[in-house]
């Protein structure tokens, strides 16, 4: 007997963390997304600790969270002429057990999203060796902390490998970070 997948629509950060929680769990979904490309959309956000904790039980550690963010330690409201009028910690300085971050909300998925690219520009300069971009793109995912399960240039009609150079094609990739599981794929245009 087959599991019915949960229908996740849209993959900002509420619906991914979703999909890596079902992952975590054992429960197939299917992610819905709008958006034509993938780019590091919005600005900085704050984490709230209850949020911190859900990442770190996906696999996000500080150390991984540093790289995208900085640990909130206080809030303050200053005045006109730059003086304290009220200020509370943050955080662990606040007594959570979990740090509050501010963070730009792109920047983690497009770590991955990134090397996609980089291996589709090789593609498109004319390599054929493709063995040799994707063990180059895996090695540069390992470099920046993932643990690639694959990465490959595959034909997009039938995701067979590629028999022309004028075979329109894909790059696929997925890693780990931590116990999350990423996923990404980039459209190679051949013209």
């Amino acid at each position: 007997m087959t599991k019915e997948k949960v229908i996740i629509a849209g993959g900002g950060i509420g619906g991914l963390t979703l999909a890596l929680t079902l992952h975590q769990i054992g429960v197939p979904f299917l992610v819905l997304e709008s958006s034509q490309e993938m780019r590091p959309l919005g600005v900085g956000i704050n984490l709230q600790p209850n949020a911190v904790r859900e990442l770190f039980d996906l696999g996000f550690d500080a150390s991984i969270l540093d790289t995208i963010g900085v640990p909130s330690r206080e809030w303050a409201l200053v005045g006109l002429n730059g003086r304290e009028v009220y200020a509370e910690s943050r955080g662990l300085e606040a007594g959570y057990r979990w740090p509050q971050y501010a963070v730009h909300r792109g920047k983690l998925h497009m770590l991955l999203h990134q090397t996609l690219l980089d291996v589709r520009d090789i593609v498109l300069r004319g390599e054929l060796d493709l063995a040799v971009v994707e063990q180059a793109a895996m090695s540069q995912l390992r470099d920046v902390g993932f643990e690639p399960q694959y990465l490959s240039v595959r034909r997009c009609a039938d995701l067979g490998l590629p028999e022309s150079e004028h075979d329109e094609r894909v790059v696929l990739a997925a890693a780990m970070l931590g116990t999350t599981h990423l996923i990404d794929n980039v459209r190679v245009s051949v013209t």
